[in-house]
């Protein structure tokens, strides 16, 4: 029978970091004696730890021990939820990855009054169809540009223009 949690802190065997050795949804964690023992995850947000992490671990032999702290964490923090999630701010909003974002999800709806787009590098691939509908098109390009196509027609309502000191054909 698990001891009520007032009375495990006060007569806990141990209260301190302990080092992961076995990391995932059971982990084992080494305690500064050596003993190696099971942990219960018991923090408000899920957390699968890593092997290598610190964790603050509260317990004793006889009642188990529990996670309660993260000290220095290199596992997955993740958030499930039932439904529908919404974050609102009243002023900006940052997501940051030092490796990488990734958003997937059946359909991305991306809505905005601007956007701005900055990369090194950026690569778009289109399974199907490529819509773009835009009041104007502007595109500036240093170096060269280049398009590839089985078929391309430009076709323009008013007036089309090819500028260049050379101009190939064919």
């Amino acid at each position: 029978m698990n001891a009520p949690v007032s009375e495990l802190l006060q007569t806990s065997s141990f209260l301190g970091p302990a080092r992961v050795v076995a990391g995932g949804p059971c982990p084992v964690v080494r305690l500064p004696s050596g003993e190696e023992v099971s942990v219960t995850m018991a923090l408000t947000q899920r957390y699968l730890p890593a092997e290598g992490d610190t964790l603050l671990v509260i317990g004793r032999p006889r009642d188990g021990h529990w996670v309660i702290g993260v000290v220095d964490g290199a596992g997955t923090t993740r958030w499930d939820v039932d439904g529908d999630l919404e974050i609102r701010a009243s002023g900006r909003v940052a997501i940051h990855g030092e490796q990488s974002v990734d958003l997937s999800g059946d359909a991305i709806n991306l809505v905005a009054r601007a956007s701005r787009q900055t990369f090194d590098r950026f690569v778009k691939r289109v399974r199907g169809v490529l819509n773009i509908d835009a009041g104007e098109s502007h595109v500036h390009v240093e170096g060269t540009s280049l398009q590839r196509a089985k078929k391309h027609a430009v076709v323009a309502e008013e007036t089309a223009s090819v500028n260049g000191k050379q101009i190939l054909l064919g």
